[in-house]
């Protein structure tokens, strides 16, 4: 039985994140997304970054957000990898 988890980026798992990120695009850089994420960056209204794993096992980075000029609108974007990234 496959059983997914997901943990909301923070601070004790950024690094994880950007990893699992530049796993999967290695010429892109989301940390300061991430951390805009984490620290509620005024420009966006809602931003919200989960790491998503398989059995414990991180696979991939999954986010939502929207922006305040666009009050009806918001984005989901996905990262994931069918390599395992290593803790």
């Amino acid at each position: 039985m496959v059983i997914f988890y997901k943990y909301e980026v923070n601070t004790s798992n950024l690094d994880l994140a950007v990893k699992i990120q530049n796993t999967i695009f290695p010429l892109e850089d989301g940390k300061q997304n991430y951390i805009e994420g984490i620290t509620r960056d005024l420009y966006r209204k809602e931003m919200i970054n989960f790491i998503v794993c398989d059995n414990g096992v991180p696979i991939g980075v999954v986010g939502l957000y929207s922006y305040n000029e666009y009050p009806f609108d918001a984005w989901l974007n996905s990262d994931f990898n069918e390599i395992y990234v290593e803790n």
